[in-house]
C-alpha cells in the first residue's frame, strides 16, 4: 500500500479541542474505502516527500462523497501539534484505506453505534453513508461526551435525525446535567445496560460498533456480553 500525496483544501473547529481537516487528493484519485475504516497520515519531510511514520486517523466522511476525505483529530500530543501548522493549501500524505470493522448494511439491518469522545469519527462516517444512500436501517447512537461543547458536529446529528426517522441520536453527558443538551435526547453518566434497553429495545437484535479510549470500548463490550450479545454482533476498536 502506496503513500499518496493529498491536499489541506479546509480546516475549521469540529468541536471542544478537534479540529476538522478536508483533504483531497493531488492526482484527483480518491481511494475507495468502506464506513467504518481509517488511514494513515503522514507529515512531508523537508524534502518533499511522506516522513516514514504517521499516525492513524479515522475516517469520518461517507464514502459516497468522492471529493474529499474529513478527519476530525484530537489536537493534543506531539503529531496533533504538527498538524495544527498546517494551513489550506498544504501537502500531506496519506495511506489507506485500513481497517476491518466496517458498516454492511445488507448484514446489519438493526445498528447501535457507541461512541466516547472523538471515536465518533468512523461512526460518522456510517451515519452520514446512510443518510446519503436513504438506507432503512435503524441506526441509535450513544454518543458519550464531557459537555455539549465535545459533541463533534453536534448541529449536524441533530438535522439528520430531524430527517431520518431510521436514525436515533442520544448524548450522555458525564459532566454535566442532560438539561444542557438541547434538541437531542440526552442522558446523565456512562452507558448503561438500563440505557440501552431504553432506547434500543432488544439489545440482543442489535450489531454494535463501539470506538473510544481502551477503557471505554472494553467495558462496554463486556458489559454488552453480559446482556447475552453474541461477539459476534459486537465490533470494538479502542486506543490509549
Amino acid at each position: 500500500m502506496e503513500k499518496k500525496i493529498y491536499i489541506v483544501k479546509r480546516i475549521s473547529k469540529g468541536a471542544e479541542n478537534i479540529n476538522t481537516y478536508w483533504i483531497a487528493p493531488e492526482d484527483g484519485k480518491l481511494m475507495d474505502y468502506r464506513p467504518g475504516q481509517f488511514l494513515m497520515l503522514f507529515m512531508i519531510g523537508p524534502h518533499g516527500t511522506p516522513e516514514p511514520t504517521g499516525r492513524p486517523y479515522s475516517i469520518a466522511s461517507s464514502p459516497t462523497n468522492r471529493n474529499y476525505i474529513e478527519l476530525n483529530i484530537k489536537m493534543l500530543g506531539h503529531f496533533p501539534g504538527r498538524l495544527a501548522t498546517l494551513k489550506e493549501g498544504d501537502r500531506i500524505a496519506a495511506m489507506g484505506p485500513m481497517g476491518i470493522h466496517t458498516f454492511e448494511e445488507a448484514q446489519m439491518p438493526e445498528v447501535t453505534l457507541i461512541a466516547g469522545g472523538v471515536g465518533a469519527c468512523p461512526l460518522l462516517s456510517m451515519i452520514r453513508y446512510a443518510a446519503e444512500k436513504r438506507l432503512r436501517n435503524k441506526i441509535t447512537l450513544f454518543y458519550s461526551a464531557r459537555t455539549p461543547a465535545d459533541v463533534i458536529h453536534c448541529d449536524e446529528l441533530k438535522a439528520l435525525a430531524a430527517k431520518d426517522p431510521n436514525f436515533k441520536p442520544i448524548v450522555t453527558l458525564t459532566r454535566c446535567e442532560p438539561t444542557a443538551m438541547s434538541g437531542m435526547a440526552c442522558e446523565a453518566g456512562r452507558i448503561s445496560p438500563e440505557m440501552l434497553r431504553k432506547h434500543v429495545g432488544n439489545p440482543a437484535a442489535q450489531h454494535y460498533f463501539i470506538c473510544g479510549p481502551a477503557a471505554m470500548a472494553d467495558a462496554v463490550a463486556a458489559m454488552l456480553e453480559g446482556m447475552n450479545v453474541t461477539p459476534d454482533r459486537i465490533h470494538k476498536e479502542g486506543w490509549g
